[in-house]
């Protein structure tokens, strides 16, 4: 909400210093506004995914050795559990309490596979749900089921390792994005305090508040491209 608030002054502060108008500084916030929403909060739900992800990674790591030691997935989930309640084992604060319902819901006779399955469908995390979906394959069928844990943790890591390696490989351009995006209003106040004069067309012509009004849909524009141009999932 904060964040959302301060980019909405930034677009009125960026508006009112190409045109020294308030009203297109708020007419502007208006129009932006929405996607800058929609980004941060698909950005959230990214964020959490990713945390929800590296969590479950973590937890699964000591289910398997578990499981790798003769226990059983329920007896691993328990102990799990257990485990960060006290304070050690793996952090898995974001799921720690799916985790509980999932070893309640096994104590009372539901198929601790359904109570997975049901955990990886709401995280909506793709790899977590086929994780999950193999584990119950194994559970019900028989099956070796810690080389299954270990080739579905091993896709998972996989995964989460090329993320980060993308996020680091974009962090540039988007830094360059962002100066690209400030230098035209920066250029605007060096004009006008170098040649105020020489500036003062933009403001009392027609022809200057169109120019004024392309300029700032051409950065809105552009500023839509980039973001999506760096917008890359895998």
């Amino acid at each position: 909400m904060l964040t959302g608030l301060g980019f909405g002054a930034a677009i009125v502060a960026g508006a009112y210093i190409l045109s020294r108008s308030f009203v297109m500084g708020l007419v502007m916030a208006g129009l932006m506004m929405p996607f800058v929403i929609r980004e941060a909060a698909a950005n959230y739900v990214r964020k959490r995914q990713e945390k929800v992800e590296k969590q479950f990674l973590a937890g699964m790591q000591a289910v398997l050795s578990a499981i790798s030691a003769g226990g059983s997935m329920e007896q691993a989930f328990q102990g799990l559990y257990e485990d960060y309640v006290r304070g050690g084992g793996a952090d898995i604060g974001i799921i720690a309490e799916d985790i509980n319902l999932i070893n309640r819901n096994t104590l009372m006779n539901y198929s601790f596979y359904d109570e997975l399955l049901l955990f990886a469908v709401k995280t909506e995390s793709p790899d977590i749900i086929s994780c999950a979906e193999a584990m119950a394959s194994v559970g019900q069928k028989g099956g070796d089921m810690a080389f299954v844990i270990r080739n579905a943790l091993a896709n998972l890591r996989i995964k989460l390792e090329t993320d980060a390696e993308i996020r680091q490989t974009l962090s540039l351009p988007k830094y360059n994005q962002k100066i690209i995006t400030v230098m035209p209003f920066a250029l605007v106040l060096l004009v006008r305090a170098l040649s105020a004069e020489y500036a003062e067309i933009l403001y009392t012509t027609r022809a200057g508040t169109a120019v004024v009004w392309g300029v700032a849909a051409v950065i809105f524009a552009a500023w839509i491209l980039g973001r999506k141009l760096c917008a890359i999932e895998v």
